[in-house]
């Protein structure tokens, strides 16, 4: 990554990179704390776990598109433009 010859290649590199870290780590987060506490949690109440698996099951595919969609320009440039019109 780092031997490319080009600034604006490691820098597309570096981004495709870190939509990937990041996808990877939302969902592998919710995955060790829905595991720890089914492992550990035995005084945590039922429905604490049933939370948490909800979470683990609807966060990462929830969140996957906004990671891969900031990265595209066409839906940056129009999150941008809805943000910064005044309202009346």
């Amino acid at each position: 990554m780092l031997s490319l010859a080009s600034k604006e290649e490691r820098l597309k590199v570096f981004g495709t990179c870190l939509s990937h870290i990041c996808v990877i780590l939302v969902f592998y987060t919710p995955v060790v704390l829905s595991s720890a506490t089914h492992r550990f949690g035995c005084h945590i109440a039922s429905h604490k776990h049933i939370l948490i698996t909800g979470f683990y099951l609807l966060f990462p595919p929830t969140v996957n598109p906004i990671v891969y969609g900031v990265k595209t320009k066409q839906i940056h440039e129009r999150v941008f433009i809805a943000f910064s019109l005044k309202r009346v």
